[in-house]
């Protein structure tokens, strides 16, 4: 299966090829749950102070030698996808709670980082964690007679402590374990 890469660089929001950049990035995260996105927004010296300080000798290695180790995602058949170790790519992954907001039209995704020796790694995450307390909820758009609500309005701040607790774990999908809905007691899907 291949990946798309969907190239953002130059693009301006509403401008030529920025209606076909959107449907592409779309139809990957539908498809996959992620989408690999190619873009020209950090500058070498805007990288350079991100990222330049938090270990210098890490970013100063040899693009071959970064590329040693393996991103890969889930698939929904439950095969992994290599994503590409490029420069100025990077990869869009959809949580759990991203599903309730799509209301299931675009599927979590399991990402993973692994070495062709099964050695010692190092990894870095940038994420954008959910404010506590704030109220996720399916968007009205994607919400109809085809597609009836499949989860229930829930917060960050309690979904990770319900995903955590013994009852929690105790469920294959403890997303819609917590905030599924049911219709006749049964989880709608």
């Amino acid at each position: 299966m291949e990946i798309t890469t969907v190239d953002l660089r130059g693009l301006v929001h509403g401008g030529p090829g920025w209606a076909e950049a959107r449907d592409a990035a779309t139809a990957s995260m539908v498809a996959h749950g992620f989408v690999v996105i190619a873009h020209d927004a950090i500058s070498p010296e805007l990288r350079q102070a991100l990222f330049g300080r938090a270990m210098p000798e890490i970013f100063a290695l040899p693009a071959e030698a970064k590329q040693r180790n393996v991103s890969t995602a889930s698939a929904k058949d439950g095969s992994w996808l290599m994503l590409p170790p490029e420069p100025d790519l990077f990869t869009f992954v959809a949580d759990e709670l991203y599903t309730v907001v799509t209301n299931r039209r675009v599927p979590a995704c399991f990402h993973r980082v692994r070495t062709p020796t099964n050695r010692d790694r190092l990894s870095v995450l940038f994420g954008c964690p959910g404010k506590d307390g704030v109220v996720l909820n399916a968007m009205p758009e994607l919400v109809d007679d085809e597609h009836p609500l499949l989860y229930h309005a829930c917060t960050n701040d309690g979904y990770t402590k319900f995903r955590h607790s013994e009852e929690g774990r105790k469920h294959s999908d403890s997303l819609k374990a917590f905030c599924g809905v049911e219709k006749d007691g049964l989880p709608v899907e």
